[in-house]
């Protein structure tokens, strides 16, 4: 809301507008703000915000907070108010509202602009655009390069970096050993091991004095390394450029000889000529536990943690070498009693190199003994955190205690007194659905139609616990999954307190001991079901039950196995009526909705998604869960040796699903079969992120479908010109198993079972996002009506709809919207500064956060070798770029089918479980593939450009 201005508003006659950023403050700003005022009677000044100014820049000068007080004392700004886009046409409409008699003169300052941002908004109010004299002198960038020629003797700015003691890092002369000189006796905590330091230049003059010298002065093996002048500099670090040798037998001439000619060779052959490079040797550290580097900051944004990559073993080099990533990343003001072990020492030990450093950004690597003795080889500057504005640490420190509080507050609500768990690729995988920081639309979408209560609900008619409670919870921007939650959920509801409270102790315990299984727990920690295998499971647990709640367990799992069985024919009729029900109220919403207000539009939104709750959400979360007990039965009769993992793929790859129809009639358009129209108005409705606003539907969005026949899936099994799959040789092997099994069901009934879920799966999951697509859409074009785009909507939730009534006026939704989009955009801009890790066992892992390295779930038992490809490198105009390569996904959902008209070679995932819609699109299409295969190896691949997949070792190689 605009203030009143001191003379009254219905005074006013001319009101002039600018915008400016002056994180650069010059002489041009001055004299465009003087203009402004000199035209009008009242001039208003927006100022942009810091996310706008790095954006456009690339980075700021001062924040809004200093700019401000500069701007305000002014005598030629009456008024400023803070902006929060480039296009200044929101500010404008809510001036124009205030002061509806003014008329507005907009002074536009960027000439070089066709259509400037505001311009028709003022021509709609008849106000008046005035382009003001450009005065080039004294540009930013005009700035920067006077500025620049004036330094011209130094390649390093000082006042640019994070303020720290330099005296060890002198712009030409630091190397890694005068630096490790200088610290060796300063340091109480932690040892440097002896040094012994000559140039290129000695070794060519003296090579057998210096020989003489090392063999003196060690024994023992020693390490010979790198230090020269590129390394370790202000301005970059150049880790890892040259050679060091390990493992060198200091009485051996020719091995000392060897090592130190491999040193100077990679000086010369990484383009150092210089004569003076220095050679370090040093005594090799024996007895290591743990060996890694430590970050005092996060490189990715400059946050206020020590980032550790480590390896448990003798090596030092395998992290600095990246053939090993544990990473944990540790607040920097915990309390020491709280560091877990066995990080104590080593963090008590930087601390002491940090405050002799001023607390200058490094990155330090080290060794931890086995009598937990801290030894450091080198330290040097962190210059990658030169590229970021400084973080806020305070603001960190202080949301970090909040979310710890609030993590506390959850558990005291735990169904689970013992323990509170969250995961983030757990049962309902919402990292892989909305993203490991999902924007707030997405989670609040997701949450409203599935995740609240309907997803439990779905599953009481199959015979499972009621727990009534949502099952999804939010740290920040990051969402959740209970696990005791999820657990109890999937017990039989005969289950007793006192074997349920064992049953849940068990589980967590299991994912305790084994962390990377938590994408993982239908399948390999709950008995959800009574599977051929599921003895063998139960023997794990059998002394922690005791017989009688053993077999009572038992008996529970298997009649409610077989009542899923004998009553699939009824849920799945009651289920198909439900669905027919939902797409018929679809149908007539869609034709009132044009002619309906705003107020009807927005809340027809809310009716699509509450449809979706009564007819759609719980209706497919039963059906996933029927699905995925007829996938555990397929998995489970491999393992007992009942049928073959070929038999069962291709049984599984003749089943006719939604995606294969898909693949079809995405061949049928390349082939000119069918057209766009046709084809979208089957499958328009899809997106890549079911529930993100950002991006656009298929019909919305049409280079999806620029399709090239050679490009296209080369299906192993096409399913509408061949015959339906011959079974009669597994029904008969999996018949004569199931004769003497406790669950009566017949091999053939069993099959049908599975291809009837698998399909109904995907098409409960393709119908209802039907409904749920349209609000997305409907949402956008409310939005834009009222001035704000997808990327704005995105940061309201569904409360935001709801809190419209039909006496709400369009000024008033504006002006609410426009608080909450505002207030969540600064939460995220500080939210983005915590770490999170996927799984949350107690409050210390928000303080110690283990990036934790995943066991991906391998499709098929391909081997093959090909480019990678990211695809969200990638613009929509490029997407023929995947043909034949290994795509990599941080997520995937149905939108992202697409892909598989593009002839890919493979498929690797940050996220995603066994079970998930891209597993069982590879297992469909035979495409080898690794989903969910975690933080750390993801990060890694970014940065690969050919790698080797072979599915059947379980291994993903860069080459």
């Amino acid at each position: 809301m605009l203030d009143c201005p001191k003379n009254g508003f219905n005074i006013i006659k001319k009101i002039s507008f600018t915008y400016v950023a002056i994180d650069v403050f010059h002489y041009g700003h001055l004299k465009l703000l003087q203009q402004a005022k000199e035209y009008s009677e009242y001039h208003i000044c927006g100022l942009l915000t810091d996310e706008v100014c790095i954006q456009w820049n690339g980075n700021i000068i001062m924040t809004y907070h200093e700019r401000f007080p500069i701007l305000n004392s002014l005598v030629c700004v009456d008024e400023i108010i803070k902006q929060s886009s480039i296009d200044p046409t929101e500010n404008l409409k809510l001036i124009h509202h205030r002061y509806p008699n003014a008329e507005i003169i907009l002074f536009e300052g960027h000439q070089e602009w066709k259509n400037m941002p505001g311009s028709n908004f003022v021509r709609s109010i008849n106000g008046r655009i005035i382009k003001p004299e450009f005065y080039p002198r004294l540009t930013r960038s005009f700035i920067k390069d006077e500025l620049s020629k004036s330094n011209n003797k130094s390649e390093f700015d000082i006042e640019s970096y994070l303020i720290g003691n330099i005296s060890y890092f002198s712009i030409n002369n630091a190397t890694k050993a005068k630096v490790l000189e200088s610290l060796e006796p300063l340091l109480t905590l932690s040892k440097i091991e002896e040094l012994f330091v000559f140039t290129s230049s000695n070794w060519e003059r003296f090579s057998s004095n210096i020989i003489m010298e090392i063999k003196n002065k060690f024994s023992g093996e020693i390490i010979v390394r790198s230090s020269s002048s590129l390394e370790d500099s202000l301005k970059y670090s150049n880790a890892g450029l040259f050679h060091s040798e390990l493992n060198v037998d200091s009485n051996c001439v020719e091995s000392i000889k060897s090592a130190i000619n491999k040193v100077i060779d990679s000086y010369i052959n990484k383009g150092d000529t210089e004569k003076n490079q220095q050679i370090l040797i040093q005594s090799q550290t024996k007895d290591i536990k743990i060996s890694g580097v430590l970050l005092t900051r996060d490189i990715e944004k400059k946050a206020p943690y020590y980032v550790i990559n480590y390896d448990l073993g003798k090596r030092t080099d395998t992290v600095t070498s990246g053939l090993v990533n544990n990473n944990i990343r540790i607040i920097k003001n915990i309390n020491n009693k709280r560091l877990p072990k066995p990080w104590k020492n080593l963090i008590k030990a930087v601390n002491e190199i940090e405050d002799l450093l001023d607390d200058l950004a490094l990155d330090i690597e080290f060794a931890i003994k086995n009598n937990n003795e801290i030894v450091i080889f080198q330290v040097r500057p962190l210059a990658a955190v030169n590229r970021f504005i400084d973080c806020p640490d305070n603001k960190v420190y202080g949301l970090l205690r909040e979310i710890m509080s609030k993590y506390k507050d959850l558990s005291k609500a735990s169904v689970f007194n013992k323990s509170y768990t969250l995961s983030d690729m757990s049962f309902w995988n919402p990292a892989e659905i909305i993203g490991s920081r999902a924007d707030n639309l997405s989670y609040s979408l997701y949450h409203y139609i599935l995740l609240n209560e309907e997803w439990n609900k779905g599953l009481l008619p199959l015979g499972y616990k009621d727990v009534s409670r949502s099952i999804m919870v939010r740290i920040l921007n990051k969402p959740y999954i209970e696990l005791e939650t999820a657990f109890k959920a999937l017990m039989p509801k005969e289950v007793d307190e006192e074997t349920e409270k064992l049953l849940l102790k068990y589980y967590i315990d299991e994912i305790r001991k084994n962390p990377e299984l938590h994408d993982k727990i239908e399948f390999k920690v709950s008995l959800n079901c009574f599977l051929p295998t599921t003895d063998i499971s139960l023997k794990k647990i059998k002394k922690i039950l005791g017989k009688d709640s053993y077999n009572g367990f038992r008996n529970s799992l298997i009649s409610q196995t077989q009542n899923i069985f004998n009553s699939f024919d009824k849920i799945k009729n009651n289920d198909l009526k439900a669905l027919d029900k939902l797409n018929k109220k679809r149908i007539v919403k869609i034709d009132r909705y044009n002619s309906s207000n705003l107020h009807h539009r927005i809340s027809m939104i809310i009716d699509l998604l509450d449809d979706v709750k009564e007819l759609g959400s719980s209706q497919f979360s039963r059906m996933a869960r029927l699905a995925f007990i007829g996938n555990q039965y397929l998995k489970s009769l491999i393992t007992c040796g009942i049928v073959q993992k070929e038999e069962i793929d291709s049984f599984l790859y003749s089943i006719e699903t939604v995606a294969s129809r898909l693949n079809d009639d995405f061949q049928k358009v390349s082939n000119n079969e069918i057209s766009i129209k046709g084809f979208n108005k089957v499958y328009g409705h899809l997106r890549p992120g079911t529930y993100n606003i950002n991006h656009l539907p298929y019909n919305k969005e049409p280079r999806y479908l620029n399709i090239k026949t050679e490009n296209f899936i080369k299906q192993k099994i096409n399913k509408y010109d061949e015959k339906k799959l011959n079974t009669k040789h597994i029904e008969k092997k999996i018949d004569k198993y199931l004769n003497q099994f406790e669950i009566k069901i017949s091999a053939r009934n069993l099959l049908d079972y599975i291809e009837k879920t698998t399909q109904l799966r995907e098409e409960f999951k393709f119908e209802f996002t039907k409904n749920l697509s349209l609000a997305i859409e409907w949402l956008a074009e409310v939005g834009q009506e009222i001035g704000f785009c997808r990327e704005k909507l995105s940061f309201l939730t569904v409360e935001s709809l709801k809190g419209i009534s039909k006496s709400t006026t369009l000024f008033e939704i504006r002006e609410l919207w426009s608080a909450q989009i505002e207030g969540q955009i600064l939460k995220e801009n500080i939210s983005n500064y915590i770490n999170l890790p996927s799984i949350i066992f107690d409050k210390i892992d928000l303080e110690c956060v283990i990036l934790r390295s995943s066991s991906p779930n391998f499709i098929t038992s391909k081997k093959i070798t090909s480019e990678l490809i990211n695809l969200e490198d990638l613009g929509s105009n490029e997407f023929d770029q995947i043909n034949n390569k290994i795509v990599l996904i941080e997520k995937a959902d149905p939108g992202f089918d697409w892909i598989f008209s593009k002839n890919i070679s493979g498929l690797v995932t940050m996220y995603g479980g066994v079970g998930s819609h891209m597993a069982i699109r590879c297992a469909e299409f035979g495409i080898p593939a690794a989903i969910g295969c975690g933080q750390v190896l993801y990060k890694q691949l970014k940065d690969s450009r050919l790698i080797n997949l072979d599915c059947n070792n379980k291994l993903i190689t860069n080459l």
